[in-house]
């Protein structure tokens, strides 16, 4: 293990929980339970299409400040009006708005953070919010260390003093910190303020014909294909 390594942070989503097969799967029985004519896979791409809209769009002032969740749960809100006309109580709404607390791992997850919590602090560095990171630990047994969210460090990645900020946290320098992400952006902007970097390769999170993020696309520290071969790596 690199001598000055004291903790991996890790992007969560995407990264740690294998989002698009759980939002399908869930999509998928409400769909049948409802009985509603729709196509899983488009919708999924228009929901977080939406959300990513919503947040670009709040982070430029283009619309009010709200949480996430409540970004997330407009999204939803829209994509149902324009495209089913099928009733959805208010309560169903914000329990499928809160799908990403619910997110399932990839199976290499858990072994390999539980290896990796026994010699290094782990812990999450999302753009997540903090109660859906910590429910989603809970649901899915993450052993995290500690949790680093958008809501708590005030400000999401990629902006430098969201990785700053984590560190500084954690009473350590960037150079004892690695960030391991499934996105080379996020690890771009890590590598940039001094952090360690470690790519684990996810070339299906965004379904079968992905197109980004299939390679390792800079000069990382580590190149993986799994959070338990990143363990391998480190020695733990």
């Amino acid at each position: 293990m690199p001598l000055l390594v004291r903790a991996v942070l890790f992007d969560v989503f995407g990264t740690v929980v294998d989002w698009r097969s759980s939002m399908f799967a869930e999509i998928n029985d409400v769909k049948f339970t409802k009985n509603i004519a729709v196509d899983v896979e488009k919708f999924i791409d228009s929901w977080r299409a939406a959300y990513r809209q919503g947040m670009a769009d709040m982070r430029a002032g283009k619309s009010e400040k709200m949480s996430n969740r409540m970004v997330y749960r407009t999204a939803l809100q829209h994509l149902l009006n324009e495209h089913l006309n099928e009733y959805f109580t208010d309560d169903e709404l914000d329990h499928l708005s809160r799908i990403d607390h619910r997110y399932h791992p990839w199976p290499d997850s858990i072994p390999g953070l539980t290896r990796l919590k026994k010699k290094l602090i782990t812990g999450t560095l999302s753009n997540g919010t903090s109660v859906a990171l910590i429910n989603m630990a809970k649901n899915a047994g993450l052993p995290w260390d500690v949790i680093f969210s958008t809501d708590m460090l005030g400000i999401h990645k990629p902006a430098p003093k969201a990785y700053l900020t984590a560190v500084k946290l954690l009473g350590l320098d960037p150079e004892h910190v690695i960030l391991a992400a499934a996105h080379n952006q996020d690890l771009k902007a890590a590598r940039a303020v001094g952090l360690k970097t470690a790519f684990i390769c996810r070339p299906t999170e965004f379904g079968p014909y992905q197109e980004k993020d299939t390679t390792a696309e800079g000069p990382w520290d580590f190149i993986t294909n799994s959070v338990e071969e990143l363990a391998d790596q480190l020695g733990t």
